[in-house]
């Protein structure tokens, strides 16, 4: 795993009427947004990508704190295809969107690829990230990205179909023929996180 160098900004805060346009602006968004397939993902990554950096300046954990910052694990299990491809896929959209900031932070990724439990628990142990990128290929392993993920604080986002629903805690599926955002409350206070009450009304919510 590369080394982070953390980048501090200094993100908006939460006020009434601004917040409110900022919904609005993320329903236009998600209205505005083209779909597609790509592979098992049923949202491809170039569109993945910008609609978790538009929900995460809604989540109050990451930016109440006195020195805010984002840092992305890309989780890939070893030996899976699926799981590779998806890997390559968002680190490919993660460069292109190299200087830009979310809420006025610049962001920072790393890969994260795992081939036991030990391994996984190792790596995620000495990551350091507030967020997890969960790439396809981990349908029967998402106890063991669980149970590391929320002893340590870290968001958990996946594009992968049933991620949300096994435990993961936001998730893009397709409503029709628009993303969709899912969120599984359970899983998102088990992370030690906060969305904004507006914004989840624009989502999807599951209870695992």
């Amino acid at each position: 795993m590369q080394a982070f160098t953390p980048h501090f900004g200094n993100p908006s805060r939460y006020g009434g009427p601004v917040r409110l346009a900022n919904v609005l602006v993320l329903v236009c968004f998600l209205l505005g947004l083209p779909s597609g397939i790509a592979r098992s993902q049923v949202v491809p990554e170039s569109s993945q990508l910008p609609i978790f950096f538009k929900l995460l300046t809604y989540d109050r954990t990451l930016w109440d704190v006195q020195e805010p910052r984002l840092r992305i694990g890309v989780l890939h299990r070893k030996g899976n295809d699926d799981s590779y491809a998806n890997l390559t896929a968002m680190v490919e959209v993660l460069t292109q969107a190299a200087g830009k900031t979310v809420n006025n932070v610049e962001f920072e990724f790393a890969t994260i690829s795992w081939s036991d439990q030990d391994d996984l628990a190792r790596k995620l142990g000495g990551a350091e990230i507030e967020v997890l990128y969960v790439t396809s290929g981990h349908e029967d392993f998402i106890e063991e990205v669980i149970e590391n993920t929320r002893s340590r604080g870290i968001l958990t986002l996946t594009g992968s179909r049933g991620g949300v629903v096994a435990g993961l805690a936001v998730g893009i599926d397709l409503d029709g023929d628009r993303p969709r955002i899912e969120v599984n409350l359970s899983a998102l206070d088990a992370e030690g996180h906060q969305l904004d009450s507006r914004v989840l009304r624009l989502c999807k919510v599951v209870q695992r």
